[in-house]
Parts: C-alpha cells; sequence; structure tokens
C-alpha cells in the first residue's frame, strides 16, 4: 500500500518535489548498500576486508578445477592445407560482419554497454567503420584493443536482504 503511493505521488509530483525524489535514492541507497557480508562462515564488514573477501570468493568460485590433461604425443592429425589456412587467417569482409550481426538476436546486447544488437543493425551506416576497424585491428595485431574486454563488477541480490555471496549474482558492466 506505502509503495503505490509513494508511486502515485511520484507521477503526480515527479521531478517537482526534490525532497520526495532525494528520499527515493536514500532508500535505494541504502537498500543496495552492502554494510557486511557472510564469507567463508565470517562476517566481514570493513571494507578492504568486504573487498577481498568478495574477490577471494569469486576467484576460487570461476577458478579451474585441477585435472590431468590428455596427453597428444604419437596422435595423428589432418594438417590444413595452404588455401584453408588462408581461408582462416584473411580479414572479415564487410558481407561477412554485416551477416553475423543481422544473424544475432536483436534484443542481445554483445557487450556490458548495453548497445543491443537491434541498435547495431538500426544505425549500421553509422557504427560499421568502427566495427570493421576494431575487427582490422584486431587482425594486425593479433589482440584485443586494451579495454575492450574489461568491466565493472556489480554484485545483484537474488533475494531480499542477502547474507551471504551466493546470494548474490556477479554481474559485469
Amino acid at each position: 500500500m506505502e509503495r503505490q503511493k509513494s508511486r502515485m505521488m511520484w507521477m503526480k509530483e515527479g521531478d517537482a518535489n526534490t525532497s520526495f525524489f532525494h528520499q527515493c535514492i536514500k532508500s535505494r541507497w541504502r537498500r543496495n548498500e552492502i554494510n557486511s557480508l557472510l564469507v567463508n562462515e565470517k562476517v566481514m564488514q570493513e571494507v578492504n576486508e568486504l573487498k577481498q573477501g568478495v574477490a577471494d570468493y569469486f576467484r576460487n568460485l570461476f577458478a579451474k578445477e585441477d585435472w590431468k590433461r590428455p596427453i597428444l604425443e604419437g596422435m595423428e592429425f589432418n594438417k590444413i592445407f595452404e588455401a584453408e589456412k588462408e581461408l582462416l587467417t584473411k580479414p572479415f569482409l564487410e558481407s561477412e560482419v554485416k551477416a553475423a550481426v543481422w544473424n544475432c538476436d536483436s534484443a542481445k546486447a554483445p557487450g556490458p554497454d548495453g548497445l543491443s544488437f537491434g541498435f547495431l543493425k538500426a544505425k549500421w551506416e553509422v557504427v560499421k567503420d568502427d566495427i570493421l576497424k576494431f575487427l582490422t585491428d584486431f587482425h594486425i595485431n593479433n589482440k584485443l584493443v586494451r579495454g575492450s574486454h574489461s568491466s565493472f563488477p556489480v554484485l545483484i541480490p537474488k533475494k531480499e536482504n542477502p547474507q551471504g555471496l551466493e546470494e548474490y549474482r556477479l554481474e559485469g558492466h
């Protein structure tokens, strides 16, 4: 009931009532703030301790499990012919890149910036040169441009009042 009242007030007064607006922001901030977490059965409250605990938790969660890799000595593999090698290493054509973008779901976003494939399709003439330059740079340098694969980690609660890290989902934005 209280939430419904606040929504009606928001619709009625909106941005004009800065006091109400700031109360809403403070309430959301308090709801999203993490003051303490249960990590490995230990309650952590200090900022540096929390940072380290979260980093360690997700590093261990996503770490590779040790397993013995098969030995490939003495195995015969088919060799790639020179023509096949050239096909695999030649730069992408604009038509190939466009076809790849058009084959993707328009509602999906390839990166943390939120720009969907629908946006890329709608603004193709504007963005295609940047996309093709990015891919050409990758072909020439054999590595991605610095920062193109970085993100800002965000903890999203899976339920109300989460206590431990297993009750959060890690997302990169």
